[in-house]
């Protein structure tokens, strides 16, 4: 090899030296951050409710600017959660979500089809949020048939008595009931959906 040869070829390896450790930080820097929600305090046992650790996880990424919150494998009894933009929300191979049987769990949301009764929150819900991808690659159980169960009990109890009657059974039952019998007749005992976006752009499934 020519002095002028060996000369460019240790040229080209400067360049090289110089450029790549610049590419690779760059990557680690774009790269989007991944926020676990065992991180947060999520047990995923299927007994204890994890719906505050899977919310922390969201807003922590949401607030940091995006990324990506992950289930790993378990089970995650959780009541409703709300989505937020520039997130992706992945629920991982062996991953199961378990919709809390808890009406409590819950909060009334506006009337995503418009009007002014509220309506029970999905279990999933997002409300004028942007940029947002869903992928599931475990389980989501919004566990129905307890939900079809309490709509039967609450058109059977409505459908029996008197006025009066009624309304003396619904002041005897506990507070979370209440909330069921002053619904309209559609969502009683129920939840209207399991995942419920309202007014949002760039929704991935």
């Amino acid at each position: 090899m020519t002095k002028t040869n060996r000369g460019f070829t240790l040229c080209i390896r400067c360049i090289l030296c110089a450029v790549l450790p610049t590419s690779l930080a760059a990557a680690a820097v774009t790269a989007p951050a991944q926020y676990n929600v065992r991180d947060f305090g999520a047990s995923g046992n299927g007994r204890a409710k994890d719906t505050a650790a899977i919310q922390a996880a969201i807003d922590a990424c949401a607030k940091s600017g995006g990324g990506t919150v992950y289930l790993p494998a378990g089970r995650y009894l959780t009541g409703a959660v709300q989505l937020r933009s520039h997130i992706a929300f992945e629920v991982g191979p062996g991953a199961v979500i378990l919709g809390s049987e808890d009406p409590a769990d819950y909060p009334l949301r506006d009337n995503a089809w418009g009007g002014a009764r509220k309506s029970i929150s999905s279990l999933i819900y997002a409300a004028d949020v942007e940029d947002l991808t869903i992928t599931v690659r475990g389980t989501i159980d919004g566990r129905g048939q307890v939900w079809w169960k309490r709509q039967w009990l609450a058109a059977s109890r409505l459908s029996a008595g008197s006025c009066g009657a009624r309304r003396l059974a619904v002041l005897a039952e506990p507070p979370e009931r209440r909330l069921q019998a002053r619904l309209p007749a559609p969502q009683r005992g129920k939840l209207q959906n399991k995942m419920v976006a309202v007014s949002c752009t760039g929704i991935r499934l």
